[in-house]
């Protein structure tokens, strides 16, 4: 699998039409759509697969997903000094597009297990975007979008902006205040918990479902501490390695020794 020139972490699948620069103009936000398609976690790589070969020009930055089942959850198609041909003239040369795999959807089920992993996903690569362009982690309106501002937006705002096309993704109920304190939440890491001068064995990462619910664990000689919140977890995993799922009854056996 070849990986991103940009994010050599990413894998790389380009697709069959894309442009060359952005025609003399700068990236002023990230375009959130959705693929109206299948949430499963091979759907990144199958949407990255589809582009190779469609024959109507479009294409995206990236495709990402819930990558529940270990398959990637990001997938490069262009790279974002690139045009994609996402959301016509204006968009795509002021634009990088992210495709979230799924469809139209309520707050709820843009919250449920599958779909608020594809979430943090996209939060994570966008907050690197907003770092690599200084992009204020912002909801842009399409009169603010008019007026040159720059932030994040969706397919929508694009449509309603410029008056081309009539796609109006990701919806209206897109938890738009979700997405954008995750992305702060990535541009700006919370405290790490450091284990204390006591903790002589490595620390180990656990997690446990509840009700659709994820609940990590980390484990050191003295203490295990609690988190819910995805990007501790992610960082935790930084340090201290991959998580690995437990029962809750073995999780809660676990907290219990601590307390």
């Amino acid at each position: 699998m070849a990986q991103s020139p940009e994010y050599p972490d990413l894998p790389w699948v380009p697709p069959r039409a894309w442009g060359l620069g952005r025609a003399g103009y700068s990236v002023q936000y990230l375009v959130t759509h959705y693929t109206a398609g299948s949430e499963r976690s091979s759907a990144p790589m199958n949407g990255a697969l589809y582009d190779r070969s469609r024959t109507d020009g479009t294409s995206t930055h990236y495709f990402v997903g819930s990558g529940l089942d270990g398959q990637p959850p990001v997938v490069q198609c262009v790279e974002t000094s690139d045009r994609a041909n996402a959301c016509f003239f204006w968009g795509n040369r002021l634009g990088v597009q992210y495709e979230l795999c799924g469809t139209q959807q309520t707050r709820e089920q843009w919250l449920d297990l599958a779909s608020d992993a594809t979430l943090w996903n996209a939060a994570k690569q966008m907050a690197r975007d907003c770092k690599k362009y200084g992009l204020p982690v912002r909801k842009l309106t399409p009169a603010e979008m008019l007026a040159g501002q720059r932030g994040i937006c969706g397919h929508a705002d694009v449509t309603l902006a410029y008056g081309l096309g009539d796609h109006m993704d990701p919806g209206a109920q897109f938890p738009w205040d979700v997405l954008l304190s995750r992305i702060a939440h990535f541009l700006a890491p919370p405290p790490t918990p450091q284990p204390s001068e006591e903790d002589d064995m490595k620390p180990a990462l656990f997690h446990k479902k509840v009700d659709g619910h994820v609940i990590y664990g980390l484990q050191t000689d003295s203490k295990f501490v609690t988190a819910e919140e995805y990007a501790v977890a992610q960082r935790w995993a930084e340090l201290y390695g991959d998580s690995r799922e437990i029962s809750p009854s073995a999780f809660d056996a676990l907290d219990a020794q601590y307390t």
